[in-house]
C-alpha cells in the first residue's frame, strides 16, 4: 500500500520542477512511510511513497523495466501475482524480485495494459509510462478500493495523485468548489461518480482506465462493470463452493511479510473473516473494535467476547461526544468533506492498530454482495407495495409534499408514498439520503440554488439506471450499491482512515472470484421478507460457532443524535454554523438555527445533517 503522484506533459522537451514534485510527494507521505523515490524523464515525472508489505527489500518505486522503456508507480496489492508470475515465466519472462510490482509491470509489458488489468485480482491504482509508444496509461481496480485523482492543467499537463492534497500542492489552493459535490455530500454523505469537491479535479471510476498519447486527448475505457458478472447467471453457489470461495479469498489476501489483524464488530461479516484467518494461519491475530457511550450503539462487549472465543487478542476503544469536535482530524485524513459517522472511530482504531500490525482485514463488501443492508429490505418492500395500489400512493405523495421533513408522521408517510411511486433509482437515493430533498432546498440560499441550476444528485442515479439492462429491480439496487455507495462511502472510509496511519486494509469479500459468483445470482438467494444474507449465514456454519452468530449485531456508527443533544445550543451552533459555512453565501442561517433548535427539542433527529454541515464548514473555512 502506497501513494504516488505523476505529472504528464505531451511536450517531449517540457522541464519539470523537481522541488515541486518532491513537495507533492511529501504531501502524501503518510500513505507510505517506509520509502520514497522520484523519477523524471521526458514527458513524465513520477514520485512514490511506499508502505512495504510484500518483498520488503525489493519492489522500490518508481520501477523501470530492464530496458528502461517502461516506468511504473503503483498503489495496492495484486493477490494473484504469484500465479501470474508463473504464467509469465512459462512464456519466457524473467524476474529479478519477488514483488507484485514487478509482476504488474511485466504483465502490462507482455500482454499490454488493457489486457493485463483484466487479469489482476486485487486492489490497485497505477500509472504506467511507455516511452517507446509515448503513451501514459492509468487504471483503478474493479471496485474502487484504491483512489486515483487527476486534473488537467492550463499548460497541457495532466496531474495524477493518490490524494487530492498533492494536486492542491501542484495547482495551488485556489480551485473552485464544486456545487454539485456539495449537494451530493449533503444528500448522501459522500461524493459519487468521478466528481470531486473541486471543479476540474476528477476521480478515475472503479474498473476504469485512461490513456494519453502524444496529445492532451484522453481516452477513458471501462474494463469491468458489475453487469458483466450479473449477466453470467451461472446459478446458485453451492455450500461447498461457497466455503471454498471464502477460504480462497482470505488465503489470497493473507499474503505478505508483516503481521495481520482485523477490524471486528461482532457481526457476521467480520467474525467470519477472523475465524477463517485464524483457522488457516499459524500466527497470532489481533482484533480492533469500537464501543460507544450510548448502549444502542455499543458493540464493544460483543466484539470482545467474540474475539476471546475465536482465540484472538482483542483491543476495544470507547468513544463519546468529544468526537464531534474532531472535524479537523477527519479532514486531515480525508482531505475533503466525508460524513460517514464511523469514519472518526476508524481513524482512531487504525492509529491503535498500526502500533501492532501493518495489515488489517475488513469485512466491507459483504452487504453489497449478499443484500445485507436494511435499505435492501426497505426498497424491496416499497417496490412490492407500489405495485399494489400506485394511484393511491401517488395521490398521498402529491398531497403531502410540503411535509418532507426529517421526522414526524406526515413526513414519514410522505417520503414512503413518494418512494413507492417514483422511479427506483430515485427511491434508492431517498433510502440512502441523510437529509430529505426539501430540507436541503430549505437550507440552500438562492445563490446555491442558482449555481445548481435545477441539478440534483438523484439525476445522476437516474442516468446510471438507464444504462442498466439486467432487468431485476433488486439487481439494479445492487448495481447502484456497487457503483456508488461501495466505492464512494464504504471503501473511501476504510482507505483514508487506515492510510492516515500507514496501515494497509484488505477486503477479502471483494475477491474477484467471490464477487463474480455472488453477483451472478438472483437476489432471492439471499433475501427473505424477514432476513438477509441467507447464503453467507449458511456458509458460516463451516467456520463459526453458530451461537455467536445468533446475537443481534449493533450498529458500528456514532450516536450523533444523542451526542448533539448533550451539548448546549451555543456549542452546537459554533460547531455547525462556522465562519466558512456562513461566509460562503450558500446556506440560510435561519434554517440552520431552526434545525439546531428542532433537533435539541427532539422535534426531529438531525444529527447526521448537523455533523455533515459542521465538517463542510470546517473545510470551507480552511480554504
Amino acid at each position: 500500500m502506497c501513494g504516488f503522484v505523476t505529472v504528464y506533459h505531451p511536450n517531449h522537451g517540457h522541464a519539470f520542477d523537481a522541488n515541486l514534485l518532491n513537495s507533492m510527494r511529501q504531501s502524501i507521505a503518510r500513505r507510505g512511510p517506509d520509502e520514497s523515490g522520484t523519477h523524471i524523464i521526458p514527458n513524465v515525472a513520477m514520485a512514490h511513497q511506499r508502505l512495504s508489505i510484500v518483498d520488503i527489500n525489493a519492489g522500490k518505486q518508481p520501477m523501470t523495466s530492464g530496458d528502461g522503456l517502461d516506468c511504473l508507480v503503483y498503489n495496492g496489492e495484486i493477490y494473484n501475482y504469484r500465479e501470474l508470475r508463473l504464467e509469465l515465466e512459462s512464456l519466457g519472462v524473467h524476474f529479478y524480485s519477488d514483488s507484485d510490482t514487478e509482476v504488474l509491470l511485466k504483465a502490462c509489458s507482455y500482454w499490454g495494459p488493457e489486457s493485463a488489468v483484466k487479469r489482476f485480482n486485487g486492489m490497485f491504482a497505477f500509472v504506467l509510462w511507455d516511452s517507446k509508444k509515448r503513451r501514459l496509461f492509468a487504471a483503478r481496480d474493479r471496485f474502487g478500493i484504491k483512489p486515483l485523482f487527476f486534473a488537467q492543467g492550463n499548460n497541457g499537463e495532466t496531474v495524477f495523485a493518490s490524494d487530492i492534497k498533492a494536486i492542491d500542492v501542484y495547482f495551488g489552493r485556489n480551485r473552485i468548489i464544486n456545487r454539485r459535490a456539495i449537494d451530493a455530500y449533503l444528500t448522501l454523505g459522500y461524493v459519487h461518480g468521478d466528481m470531486t469537491f473541486f471543479e476540474g479535479v476528477y476521480q478515475l471510476l472503479p474498473g476504469e482506465t485512461i490513456q494519453y498519447t502524444s496529445s492532451v486527448y484522453a481516452k477513458r475505457s471501462t474494463f469491468w462493470d458489475p453487469q458483466d458478472a450479473m449477466a453470467c447467471n451461472t446459478g446458485i453457489i453451492s455450500q461447498s463452493d461457497g466455503v471454498s470461495l471464502l477460504s480462497q479469498a482470505v488465503k489470497r489476501q493473507s499474503m505478505g511479510d508483516v503481521p495481520v489483524g482485523g477490524f471486528l464488530s461482532g457481526g457476521l461479516d467480520s467474525t467470519l473473516l477472523s475465524s477463517i484467518y485464524i483457522g488457516q494461519q499459524n500466527a497470532s491475530f489481533r482484533t480492533y473494535s469500537a464501543g460507544f457511550d450510548f448502549s444502542q450503539n455499543d458493540e464493544a462487549a460483543i466484539a470482545l467476547e467474540t474475539a476471546h472465543r475465536l482465540g484472538a487478542i482483542p483491543t476495544a476503544i470507547q468513544f463519546d461526544n468529544r468526537l464531534l469536535k474532531q472535524q479537523e482530524l477527519l479532514l486531515n485524513a480525508y482531505t475533503t468533506p466525508f460524513a460517514d459517522n464511523a469514519a472518526l472511530p476508524m481513524i482512531h482504531l487504525s492509529e491503535t492498530a498500526k502500533k501492532d500490525i501493518d495489515v488489517v482485514l475488513s469485512g466491507d463488501g459483504a452487504d453489497e454482495l449478499f443484500f445485507g443492508y436494511r435499505n435492501h429490505r426497505l426498497l424491496r418492500f416499497e417496490q412490492a407495495v407500489g405495485r399494489l395500489s400506485p394511484a393511491i400512493f401517488s395521490l398521498i405523495s402529491k398531497s403531502l409534499k410540503g411535509h418532507l421533513s426529517n421526522s414526524g408522521a406526515l413526513g414519514k408517510i410522505s417520503r414512503f408514498s413518494d418512494a413507492v411511486t417514483c422511479p427506483l433509482a430515485r427511491a434508492y437515493v431517498l433510502a440512502m439520503s441523510m437529509t430529505p430533498r426539501n430540507a436541503l432546498d430549505n437550507l440552500y440560499s438562492s445563490a446555491m440554488k442558482g449555481d445548481l441550476s435545477g441539478w440534483r444528485t438523484e439525476h445522476d442515479f437516474e442516468q446510471m439506471a438507464k444504462g442498466f439492462s439486467i432487468g431485476s429491480p433488486m439487481k439494479l439496487v445492487q448495481y447502484l450499491d456497487m457503483r456508488t455507495y461501495l466505492p464512494g462511502s464504504v471503501l473511501t472510509k476504510v482507505d483514508r482512515a487506515t492510510m492516515a496511519h500507514g496501515l494497509e486494509a484488505r477486503v477479502p469479500y471483494l475477491d474477484n472470484d467471490l464477487v463474480d459468483a455472488a453477483l451472478s445470482q438472483s437476489h432471492k438467494v439471499n433475501m427473505g421478507w424477514g432476513d438477509n444474507k441467507k447464503q453467507l449465514r449458511q456458509w458460516s456454519k463451516s467456520f463459526v460457532n453458530q451461537e455467536m452468530m445468533a446475537r443481534k449485531k449493533k450498529s458500528f456508527t456514532s450516536p450523533l443524535d444523542q451526542w448533539f443533544r448533550e451539548y448546549s445550543f451555543r456549542d452546537v451552533y459554533s460547531m455547525v454554523a462556522s465562519e466558512g459555512l456562513m461566509d460562503s453565501g450558500l446556506f440560510e442561517e435561519k434554517t440552520i438555527l431552526d434545525l439546531i433548535a428542532n433537533h435539541r427539542s427532539c422535534k426531529q433527529n438531525a444529527g447526521v445533517t448537523l455533523w455533515s454541515l459542521s465538517v463542510l464548514g470546517k473545510f470551507l473555512t480552511s480554504r
